[in-house]
């Protein structure tokens, strides 16, 4: 029985280990699909991105290797987006895109997007790419100014919005990120290897779910929460009780030798 499993159910540990590790690799192969069928050098060179498996709250249950800062934010991204597209608006094909800071976002350059893995009609997880595009607008190209004192200076601003929908493109979308941008055949490139990285990784999962059975995936998926809960209890339990603190400081942004300093 693995911790944090309370109901006296037996667990399946090595089942549960399989699964981790097959939807781990279904996360590499939207990553490899994304890296190979991008524009920019940002994303096939510097691998500014990540890809991952979330549950339908947005909780995270697998993750590729790629740009682990990214990770953090991907719960956000989902739970803000489904505050503005709720469940019941969601179809199988829908893809949602959002880069807004504000909505849990990182910076306006990340955009995220996800899509749904319906299984005999219900929404069993989402697909979720989290890509920096190189150029987005705002006051200088490359869409990171030294100088911004605005969110309007670091380029567009994308609340969350379907930029497909049912599989077929939301062609007003398009039109109007694509004009609010410098590059936009590099955009438009690295914007359909995302939506591609998605749709694989959606296809692939599917596969694996109709192999496990959906009931058997959902009940092994609530497992391994259970069980990654336990493992950071347990960790946490290690660290003796009281009050810790930390100072770092900010990187120079370029204009200024000022330190400012960060207090945890």
């Amino acid at each position: 029985m693995s911790p944090g499993n309370n109901t006296g159910r037996k667990v399946d540990m090595v089942a549960m280990s399989i699964l981790d590790s097959t939807m781990i690799s279904v996360c590499r192969e939207m990553g490899i699909t994304l890296m190979k069928t991008s524009y920019s050098t940002i994303f096939n060179e510097a691998l500014d991105f990540t890809c991952a498996i979330a549950a339908p709250n947005g909780d995270m249950y697998a993750v590729a290797e790629f740009c682990p800062a990214q990770i953090g934010g991907m719960p956000l991204v989902i739970q803000s987006s489904l505050q503005e597209i709720p469940l019941d608006d969601i179809e199988e094909g829908d893809v949602i895109v959002h880069n807004d800071p504000y909505r849990g976002g990182l910076h306006t350059p990340e955009h995220s997007l996800f899509t749904p893995v319906f299984v005999d009609g219900e929404l069993i997880a989402f697909t979720v790419a989290i890509g920096h595009v190189a150029e987005v607008g705002g006051m200088a190209p490359g869409s990171f100014p030294a100088e911004a004192s605005e969110i309007f200076h670091e380029g567009i601003r994308v609340p969350p919005v379907k930029i497909k929908k049912r599989g077929e493109d939301v062609a007003e979308v398009w039109k109007l990120w694509l004009a609010n941008v410098r590059t936009p055949r590099h955009n438009y490139g690295d914007m359909r290897a995302l939506i591609s990285g998605v749709e694989v990784g959606a296809a692939r999962l599917k596969e694996v779910v109709k192999k496990q059975g959906r009931e058997n995936f959902q009940q092994i998926c609530a497992d391994l929460m259970d069980y990654s809960e336990a493992r950071m209890r347990g960790e946490l339990s290690q660290v003796p009780d009281g009050r810790y603190d930390f100072e770092d400081y900010m990187d120079n942004d370029g204009l200024s030798n000022e330190r400012a300093a960060i207090n945890v």
